[in-house]
């Protein structure tokens, strides 16, 4: 057996409001579902949950309790034109870039405090193939 792909990637925020408009409106992110404890939004091939920690942690919950106390890091695939579109779309809309590194990746925080990231898969040595946008 060996595991294919990572479905989901969960990072948490307390202010799901917050994460919502910047996950959505900035991110321009398809947000699928929404829930008093959770935001999901739905990329090409995967799916960025976003848990409020205090409620994932409850044990009244149909999941097991999960949650972090620190901050995550999550990337996003871009290619290097991309990537200087995020850096202007981001300026634009006043979010700090915390780090440009040589015209292929682009560093934020999320509002809770996450790195989000911008990276070229060619920096992992992938190919990957931008064409394919369909979530099946």
């Amino acid at each position: 057996m060996k595991a294919r792909h990572i479905l989901e990637t969960v990072i948490y925020c307390e202010d799901l409001v917050a994460a919502k408009h910047f996950y959505a409106d900035l991110l321009g992110l398809e947000l699928f579902r929404e829930a008093d404890h959770y935001l999901g939004f739905r990329l090409s091939r995967s799916l960025l949950l976003v848990f409020d920690p205090r409620l994932s942690r409850r044990s009244d919950r149909p999941l097991p309790s999960h949650g972090t106390e620190s901050n995550a890091h999550i990337a996003f695939s871009a290619t290097q034109q991309e990537i200087l579109q995020w850096q202007t779309h981001l300026e634009k809309h006043n979010v700090k870039i915390e780090r440009e590194h040589e015209g292929t990746s682009l560093y934020v925080r999320d509002p809770a405090g996450n790195l989000v990231e911008f990276n070229q898969p060619t920096d992992w040595g992938i190919e990957w193939d931008f064409t394919e946008e369909k979530f099946e």
